[in-house]
């Protein structure tokens, strides 16, 4: 998924009048499948779009995701994945041997504003 097509898709989410979470690793020490700047979007629903890793951190990303939407608050949120878990950061059972950081970015539609043409 390129990041021109999961914006495309937030774009779409944002003109249905519904909110999503863009989250995006700002930050990796060690060897994981994503770099920094990889980008996955939740849906209200929990459905997802994009991907920043698999497995257990993005489950764990839907949650925390739908919790942003229902407080209306961005955050960031430090995994550990395979290597020593520093405080604060949630410990992934995986054997990655990586620390991520990922910003989930709470996006809601400006309901003022009418949706572009189609």
């Amino acid at each position: 998924m390129s990041d021109v097509e999961v914006i495309s898709r937030l774009n779409r989410i944002l003109c249905e009048g519904k909110p999503a979470v863009l989250c995006t690793i700002v930050e990796k020490r060690g060897s994981g499948p994503r770099g920094e700047g990889a980008k996955m979007l939740v849906h209200p629903d929990g459905s997802t779009f994009g991907t920043i890793g698999g497995g257990g951190m993005e489950r764990r990303l839907v949650e925390e995701a739908l919790e942003a939407i229902r407080d209306g608050r961005p955050r960031t949120i430090a995994f550990t994945m395979g290597v020593e878990s520093k405080e604060g950061a949630v410990d992934i059972d995986s054997k990655c041997g990586v620390k991520v950081k990922v910003f989930l970015d709470v996006m809601k539609p400006d309901l003022r504003r009418a949706p572009p043409p189609r």
